[in-house]
């Protein structure tokens, strides 16, 4: 009966002894606890105000739901400086608020619509890239 072999034994065996092995699983994206503490509390603030808004004017309820879709897009951007990434940021999310917020406030259906050709755009320009920061002296 011959050995069964599991292909990360065929990949180690493959590879010259000089040479390191690639990491199976990617770097994660750094988040530190305070990030997670401010995604919290900012979906907090929204519900809280979702909530005041809709007592104070009855009608507004119905349209303001669309808040909650800016929750994952103010999560990104301390995401984003500290990945020093823009492709953490939810650009398609963004995208989505502003059609719909566009839409249901001031009727503009039509021509907003074109908004999501911005998202392929900016997924091709924005993969791999980093942010540079300029350092003043």
């Amino acid at each position: 009966m011959s050995e069964q072999y599991r292909p990360d034994d065929i990949f180690q065996e493959a590879t010259p002894e000089n040479e390191t092995v690639p990491e199976k699983n990617p770097p994660k994206e750094k988040r530190s606890g305070h990030i997670r503490i401010l995604g919290m509390s900012l979906s907090f603030i929204v519900a809280i105000a979702y909530i005041g808004l809709s007592l104070w004017n009855s009608d507004l309820w119905a349209r303001l739901w669309v808040a909650f879709l800016l929750v994952p897009v103010l999560d990104s951007i301390p995401l984003c400086f500290i990945n020093k990434s823009l492709k953490y940021f939810q650009f398609s999310m963004l995208i989505v608020f502003s059609y719909l917020m566009l839409g249901m406030f001031f009727g503009i259906w039509h021509p907003t619509w074109i908004l999501f050709f911005a998202i392929p755009v900016w997924e091709t320009f924005t993969r791999g890239k980093t942010l540079r920061f300029i350092e003043f002296k």
